[in-house]
Order: C-alpha cells, then structure tokens, then sequence
C-alpha cells in the first residue's frame, strides 16, 4: 500500500511537519528522561528544526547524513563528489537538466547507474531493497520548488558573498536558478547556478528562505 500525494503546498510546510513530530512525542508521553530523536536526510533538517522548537523535550539528537547548510551540501557535491564522476556521463546528465528531459528514463539510468549506487544506496541496483526502489519510484515531484528564484548576496554583507552560489536548479520545472552578485565596483552581474542536480539536494518548498 503507498501513500498519497497530494498537491497541496500547505501541506508540506516545515513547521507542519514540526507540529507532526510533536503531536507523536506528546502521545507517547515521550520527554527530556526518554526522547531522543533521529534525523536521516531530510530528516535531519527536520529534527534540527524540531530541536530550536521544542528542545526542552528533548534528551539528545542525532543528525544523520546531513548538514545545516544547503550551499555548504551543495559546494561538497560540486567540489568534490561531481568531479569524481566520469565526465562524459556528468555531461550526459546536465544536459539532459539543460534541456528538460529529466522524465526520459535515460536521465534517471544514468544517475543510478553513476550516482545512486554510490552514494543512495551502494548495492547493485538488482539487489536493492524493496522499500529503497518503490521510495524512489514514487517520489512526489509536487513539493518541490517550481519557480525561479534569485539569491542575492553582496560583497559588503554581513554573510559569504557565494551563500547563494549552487542552489540546485529545479530541473523538473525547466526554471533557472539565479545567483545575483554585487561587487565591489558596485556593478551587478547575474549567473545561473550550475550544480547538477545528480549531486545536490532536491530541496524541499519548506527549505526555501
């Protein structure tokens, strides 16, 4: 049996899903003697998240394959995991995002085949868990961000002027992502993002500042 999709945003909020994680502590009459939560992936955002919210519930965290900067995830795929890949395949893929054609099973062969097995899941894909193929065969593409979206940073600002630098590009949506830049000689220059969606996360709409 699988579980449904629906289309409603406001559904996949963070703090909705905040209030969820709470709502099962307090039915369990879970608490700081008794509670220790885990996050996994996107898990992990969540339970920090839960954490900052209601940390007096809580009797330690454990983070698991996550970290609590997106642009710092995505610097680590496009620094070092992107480069370790066959060239000739990571060009295959970004141009299949470049164009659109991330629905043609091609696409999803490849990233398997070079990237999942290495990183998602490292079994051969015919060994692969039941519960590991069906998450991914029924991934919910309606939470995802489907609009462009313009990161501005400055070279005076108060962060890292490149925090914008390697948002994903919302491949699915044939929308761009844009990082705008203003330098020192208070002239402005707008880039796209170029992180592959093969090594970066596929951030959720409750991820989105």
């Amino acid at each position: 049996m699988r579980s449904d999709q629906p289309d409603d945003h406001a559904l996949w909020e963070l703090p909705r899903f905040v209030d969820e994680v709470e709502q099962v502590r307090g039915a369990l009459r879970l608490d700081s003697n008794s509670f220790i939560l885990l996050g996994q992936s996107w898990g992990g955002l969540l339970a920090m998240e839960y954490a900052l919210h209601h940390g007096e519930h809580l009797k330690g965290l454990v983070i698991s394959n996550m970290m609590s900067s997106a642009p710092l995830y995505n610097a680590y795929a496009r620094n070092v995991l992107m480069p370790r890949m066959d060239q000739d395949v990571l060009a295959g893929i970004q141009r299949f995002e470049a164009e659109g054609a991330t629905e043609d099973p091609r696409y999803m062969g490849l990233l398997t085949e070079h990237h999942y097995v290495l990183h998602l899941c490292r079994l051969p894909v015919h060994v692969w868990p039941d519960p590991v193929s069906r998450s991914l065969a029924h991934t919910n593409l309606a939470v995802y961000v489907h609009v462009p979206t313009l990161v501005i940073a400055a070279t005076h600002d108060t962060m890292y002027p490149n925090t914008g630098v390697g948002w994903p590009r919302r491949s699915r949506a044939a929308a761009s992502t844009f990082t705008a830049r203003t330098e020192a000689s208070s002239r402005s220059s707008t880039t796209p993002a170029t992180t592959s969606q093969a090594c970066s996360t596929s951030s959720r709409r409750s991820e989105r500042p």
